[in-house]
């Protein structure tokens, strides 16, 4: 999974959070 896929631009939207974002939604 790459932060820059055109084909997933749902994946995108998981790196454009703060890592603590991040972790907070995928314990």
């Amino acid at each position: 999974m790459s932060p820059e896929n055109p084909t997933n631009p749902n994946d995108n939207q998981l790196f454009t959070v703060p890592a603590d974002e991040f972790k907070a939604n995928y314990r």
